[in-house]
């Protein structure tokens, strides 16, 4: 653009497209990291820490001077009553596996909403009104999603795994980043859906009609130099007498 060009009037959903563009990309980023860090810690002792991750549970002492971390991979063989994270409970696994497939389908879905939303906003100028429409549902999808990770790991977290008797609880890092992931999914669902209100009451600007500019000759000098400037031959004076040539005069013989 050339410096000093004016810029076109800024579409009124853009503004709506891209709060909600930037809040789906941080709840991205909560969900993929709650894939890999701990959903519940909890102290059991004073020498003694465990947390509960998607995929794998680990364990260390605070107090050796060497903190030193030992983890395994979650066993949801129902075979092993006395393993974590579900202690052989058929109930636990189901809510634990639920918890995991939710916030795996949270971050795909995030990814899809993003493509969709810089899509709509690269062509919003053509009215896209029905991508639109498919981002405000992908994104509602992704906050229902999203809720139900959470949801399902207080359903586990609350409940009494195996015959311990003891609820695991001790919510932690990922849970609350869920949490917050949630809440900006929300406000990213009624910003998408403001734009496309915005989107469909839109109507382009109709091009102004100019009439093309006509180049007339232009003549500079004596106005006897244009050839408008001639005479139209009524209007000479026929009586004038005429020019004066010369010629022989030969004598009568």
């Amino acid at each position: 653009m050339a410096k000093g060009a004016k810029k076109g009037p800024a579409h009124p959903a853009s503004k709506f497209l891209q709060a909600a563009l930037v809040l789906v990309i941080i709840s991205c980023i909560f969900a993929f990291v709650s894939l890999f860090v701990p959903w519940s810690l909890k102290k059991p002792s004073s020498t003694e820490r465990k947390s509960i991750q998607l995929f794998q549970n680990c364990y260390w002492d605070p107090t050796h001077y060497l903190d030193l971390y030992s983890c395994q991979e979650n066993n949801m063989d129902l075979t092993y009553p006395n393993d974590l994270p579900i202690y052989g409970d058929a109930k636990c696994r189901g809510y634990f596996m639920a918890t995991t497939a939710f916030t795996f389908l949270t971050f795909i879905f995030a990814l899809f909403c993003i493509c969709a939303l810089v899509f709509v906003l690269s062509k919003i100028h053509t009215k896209p009104v029905a991508v639109c429409a498919a981002a405000a549902v992908l994104v509602f999808l992704t906050w229902v999603f999203c809720m139900l990770a959470w949801i399902m790991y207080i359903v586990y977290a609350e409940h009494p795994c195996g015959t311990r008797g003891i609820p695991m609880r001790g919510y932690s890092v990922a849970f609350i980043l869920m949490i917050l992931a949630s809440v900006m999914m929300l406000f990213a669902m009624c910003l998408a859906y403001f734009a496309l209100i915005k989107l469909k009451k839109w109507q382009p600007p109709q091009p102004e009609f100019t009439y093309p500019e006509v180049d007339r000759p232009m003549y500079f000098g004596e106005p006897s130099a244009s050839p408008y400037n001639v005479p139209a031959p009524y209007s000479q004076n026929h009586n004038a007498p005429g020019p004066d040539y010369p010629y022989a005069k030969t004598p009568y013989a």
